[in-house]
């Protein structure tokens, strides 16, 4: 019975380093776990962190193209408007050197025609004047 005892003794020794092992293995297992979950953390908070930096990189260069483009246009229609001025001038130049023409034309006609001679000319309708 002694020897049953013992041997009894013993089996419930050696369970209890088994058990106690077991409680090692498994709280190694949970904290290697914790820091695998922990470093996947870390890099999944990596790559949100360089997203949203190059999102921000793209919303900048955006930006500045938005910015390049409006000044673009604004030359733009800046360069229209003045061709647009330059053109009514040259316009206006050529409708005063016309008018200028028709008077000097007018004016040389009646000092080389007598008056009778260039109102008929200028118009059949004017009667002529009385004699």
């Amino acid at each position: 019975e002694q020897e049953s005892t013992v041997r009894l003794r013993n089996d419930v020794a050696a369970l209890q380093l088994e058990l106690d092992r077991e409680k090692q293995e498994r709280a190694q297992e949970r904290s290697d776990a914790a820091v695998s979950a922990q470093h996947a953390q870390d890099l999944h908070r990596a790559a949100l962190s360089r997203l949203e930096a190059k999102m921000s990189s793209n919303s900048s260069q955006t930006a500045l193209e938005n910015e390049r483009l409006r000044k673009e246009m604004a030359d733009e229609r800046q360069m229209s408007q003045a061709m647009v001025t330059e053109a009514k001038q040259e316009t206006a130049r050529a409708k005063a050197e016309t008018l200028q023409a028709r008077e000097d034309a007018l004016r040389w006609q009646r000092a080389t025609s007598p008056l009778g001679v260039s109102r008929r000319s200028a118009s059949p309708h004017i009667a002529r004047p009385p004699q």
